[in-house]
């Protein structure tokens, strides 16, 4: 997996990927020499995405966060790439400026359960679409 992470929290986006799928859990796979790599899995379930994971991050273009994942903190995409963004049903915190500096212009939410409001982190202008499905 292209990620860091700590516990269940995603710290740190490593791919080069302009299409990156956040995934919502992952395993843990420690060699002999104490090295660790993080892998697809079901060992840990992730539920936020952490302060400035994609931070300054020039590559993204969508990124499509996966069914139980709960939260992005502050600054998580601030100064990013990013143009699309597609949330889970499961969200219920966008974090303080968790866009800002961005260049999103795009969001889909799927049915959102909670009060969200992702327009408070952006500027208003950049915003094309928005979609509710």
């Amino acid at each position: 997996l292209d990620f860091n992470f700590n516990g269940d929290t995603i710290t740190k986006y490593t791919g080069t990927s302009s299409n990156v799928v956040v995934p919502s859990s992952y395993s843990i796979l420690e060699t002999d020499g104490g090295k660790k790599y993080y892998i697809e899995g079901n060992d840990v379930k992730v539920k936020k995405i952490g302060e400035r994971a994609f931070w300054n991050n020039s590559n993204l273009d969508k990124v499509t966060i996966s069914e139980g994942i709960e939260e992005i903190v502050t600054s998580a995409f601030d100064a990013s790439s990013i143009k699309t963004t597609v949330l889970p049903s499961t969200m219920k915190i966008i974090g303080e400026s968790a866009f800002l500096g961005s260049d999103l212009n795009s969001i889909n939410f799927k049915k959102v359960k909670y009060q969200v409001h992702p327009l408070d982190q952006v500027q208003e202008e950049k915003i094309e679409f928005i979609s509710i499905r």
